[in-house]
């Protein structure tokens, strides 16, 4: 079994403690914009995750969104929360807390912002455990339970299989103080280059999770990946990667892109409008078979209408659990 880390790497994991395991689902979200930017759409992809898992805690991480933007949820009886964070206090006694120093000078950088919430994702998930996802997700399936430590690959480089790149936007961690999380938070603190947008958050974790698995393997085709002896996640090119924490044996499950990722980011906009409907509907039936979650590229397709026989139309309306009167008296227009 290849070690979690390189030896170099030894005694920040150990730094990290032990880690504990959770009793029931819990999603973590992170909002750092405006409250004006939750449309719809944003709640849409709340809706998806407690459709679902109506009985899981959904909490969202933001110091700008009211309340009241997810209230209907909540008087709909379902466990969904807005907390306030404190960055310091979020990256205090982490490896990412001396990069939080010199915030003032990465400011200087063009991509800052977008790097502090790759570090708070990391934090945040390494003090709570659980199902991360970004606030433009929509969850297809409900997930497996107990969780497997799991990461989707978004594609390859060149079409390599055993070149992934990964992708942070749904990360399932089934327990509190994950060694890997710890190891990723190293990383960004100690590798950190203000000019690389890449370089802190997929690049990232692909560096650091390749690395304490020791090697890629491919998965046989059609494999089944089982979560603990629950449910089971059926894929094709994915790998399995075995790893050894404080906790014991382990695996770190990579599971291909049509799982979190079915449509690329270049290919996005193709599927939020009425043209190719016979390309869009090989997607959909694609989606239907294999995803657990869509992607659906917010900075790509936030300004672009949905028609509604697009794919991101169908699957943004496909999992709702509050009345339609709203969106229907909306139009089309609000998705």
């Amino acid at each position: 079994m290849p070690p979690t880390v390189r030896d170099e790497d030894k005694a920040v994991t150990g730094a990290a403690g032990a880690a504990t395991a959770l009793a029931a689902p819990s999603f973590l979200l992170l909002w750092t914009t405006a409250a004006t930017d939750f449309t719809l759409r944003s709640r849409r992809c709340l809706e998806s995750l407690l459709f679902h898992h109506p009985r899981a805690t959904v909490r969202v991480f933001s110091n700008s969104l009211p309340p009241s933007a997810i209230a209907p949820l909540r008087a709909a009886g379902y466990a969904v929360s807005v907390q306030g964070y404190d960055v310091a206090e979020l990256l205090r006694g982490t490896p990412a807390a001396p990069w939080l120093l010199r915030l003032a000078e990465w400011k200087k950088g063009p991509y800052w912002y977008s790097h502090l919430t790759d570090v708070l994702r990391l934090a945040l998930l390494w003090r709570e455990g659980g199902v991360y996802v970004d606030t433009d997700v929509v969850l297809m399936r409900p997930l497996p339970w107990p969780l497997p430590l799991a990461m989707g690959i978004e594609s390859f480089v060149l079409g390599d299989p055993s070149s992934p790149i990964l992708n942070g936007a749904v990360l399932l961690v089934p327990s509190r103080r994950s060694p890997l999380l710890w190891v990723a938070m190293h990383e960004f603190a100690s590798t950190y280059h203000p000019e690389l947008w890449g370089w802190n958050g997929p690049e990232l974790l692909t560096r650091v999770v390749l690395r304490c698995a020791g090697a890629f393997s491919n998965a046989p085709s059609g494999a089944r990946l089982t979560a603990a002896g629950n449910e089971s996640l059926s894929h094709g090119s994915g790998a399995v990667l075995g790893a050894r924490n404080s906790s014991g044996d382990s695996r770190v499950l990579l599971l291909p892109p049509e799982v979190f990722y079915p449509i690329h980011w270049k290919d996005v906009a193709a599927y939020t409008g009425a043209e190719d409907l016979a390309r869009q509907e090989r997607m959909w039936r694609r989606i239907e078979r294999r995803a657990l979650a869509v992607h659906l590229w917010n900075r790509k397709t936030a300004a672009l209408a949905l028609h509604p026989r697009s794919v991101l139309y169908r699957v943004l309306s496909a999992f709702p659990v509050l009345p339609l009167e709203g969106a229907v008296a909306e139009g089309a227009e609000a998705l």
